[in-house]
């Protein structure tokens, strides 16, 4: 299983949790999970960023809980399928999402998790 490190951005007006790489990469694709759920690839097929909108909603954490979260999350793939787990710890309380598609893109098989750090809660 690779680690992949990305950073986290709560925008706190448009309820957008915004995890992506530092790092500079050659963006290729978004892929859309679900409603408010999407994950951006470079050119090799590595996830470089996700969007989660209606963040707040989807857990069901006032956005003022948000910085004291502990989030867990990966992408596995298969030749069939992707499958995108995103794990929040709040005060003891697992909220877990969990979505599978079609691997329609012709990914190679990979397993991914996410090592998400510097929480930042951006106001406007």
């Amino acid at each position: 299983m690779k680690t992949v490190k990305l950073e986290r951005l709560y925008d706190v007006a448009f309820d957008l949790m915004n995890i992506h790489n530092p790092d500079d990469f050659e963006f290729s694709m978004t892929i859309v999970f679900d409603e408010g759920v999407m994950i951006d690839f470079d050119k090799n097929h590595r996830p470089v960023g996700i969007d989660l909108i209606n963040f707040s909603k989807k857990i069901k954490i006032l956005p003022q809980n948000l910085k004291n979260l502990e989030i867990k999350s990966s992408l596995s793939i298969s030749r069939k399928f992707l499958t995108f787990k995103f794990e929040v710890r709040y005060m003891e309380s697992p909220r877990v999402y969990e979505k599978v598609i079609s691997n329609d893109w012709g990914f190679p098989p990979e397993e991914f998790e996410f090592q998400i750090v510097n929480v930042s809660l951006e106001e406007v």
